[in-house]
């Protein structure tokens, strides 16, 4: 099956895989208003589809489970199961969604366990979030809203 390697940030290609636009995407995140936050940046364009939001890491895999989403921005901190331990097995399910993990915490060994758990991306919450989530998303969704593969991926 094709799979992101996780973390690749250099390399993509130009070979998309099955989702187009809009991207059907799953926020997570236990904050009100940092949902908010993301809904918002995300449905400024057409390339999104919000399809459920969660709040904790076990609602998060439910709703991955059933609205198989092509994106999951997840929270590392969440009540229940983190972001982290929820991502790890979102990545067994058959066809995993792209998963980048959001979090405020600067911790750099968090960003090699997102990694290790199958994180396809790792953004920062704060600052000009918009503008890193944006450039973040381009890595792994092509204009058509088609998703890329790194050159190197398994075929």
């Amino acid at each position: 099956a094709e799979r992101f390697r996780p973390m690749k940030t250099s390399g993509i290609g130009t070979m998309a895989m099955r989702t187009t636009l809009p991207v059907r995407t799953l926020i997570v995140d236990d904050s009100q208003l940092m949902l908010q936050i993301l809904t918002r940046i995300l449905t400024k364009t057409n390339r999104y589809e919000i399809v459920g939001t969660a709040t904790d890491g076990t609602q998060a895999l439910r709703l991955a489970h059933t609205l198989h989403p092509g994106l999951i921005l997840i929270d590392y901190r969440l009540p229940d199961l983190d972001g982290i331990q929820a991502t790890k097995c979102i990545k067994t399910f058959e066809d995993p969604p792209v998963i980048v993990v959001i979090t405020s915490d600067d911790n750099p060994g968090l960003r090699s366990m997102a990694g290790a758990a199958g994180a396809d991306g790792f953004l920062l919450k704060g600052g000009d979030i918009q503008r890193r989530l944006t450039a973040t998303l381009r890595e792994f969704f092509d204009s058509g809203g088609a998703r890329k593969r790194t050159n190197d991926s398994p075929s």
